[in-house]
């Protein structure tokens, strides 16, 4: 049987790179991430958040990561910026996965970042 595929599994390590509020739900469920170690899950978010918590990003502004240990890599790059609600600034970031041993059928995904006014980070 394949993997599930990549892109929406990393779903699952995306999402713990911010925090959600309890009264969020997480689309994502309890997918853990076959193709990732819990250090690449780190790395991960580490680039997620140096893209989108830079108060000069722009669309175009690129972090990559890469694991030593198993040779999976990745980038996390900032697509555009908008305002949610007139007052939430948002950063559309698109996730690119070299995931080895899964399906690479779909291996980006794409999440919206957001500041809200208390200057927490949520995914909308």
């Amino acid at each position: 049987m394949k993997k599930i595929v990549s892109g929406f599994i990393a779903a699952a390590v995306v999402a713990g790179s911010v925090s959600l509020a309890h009264a969020q739900i997480n689309p994502f469920g309890r997918w853990a991430q076959p193709g990732l170690t819990k250090e690449e899950s780190t790395l991960v978010s580490n680039a997620a958040q140096s893209v989108y918590k830079n108060p000069d990003v722009k669309p175009g502004d690129r972090a990559e990561w890469a694991s030593k240990k198993t040779g999976n890599s990745g980038w996390v790059e900032a697509v555009k910026l908008f305002t949610y609600k007139s007052n939430i600034n948002c950063v559309e970031t698109l996730y690119g996965f070299n995931i080895k041993e899964a399906d690479q059928a779909r291996n980006t995904l794409t999440i919206n970042h957001c500041k809200m006014p208390d200057g927490s980070w949520k995914i909308l």
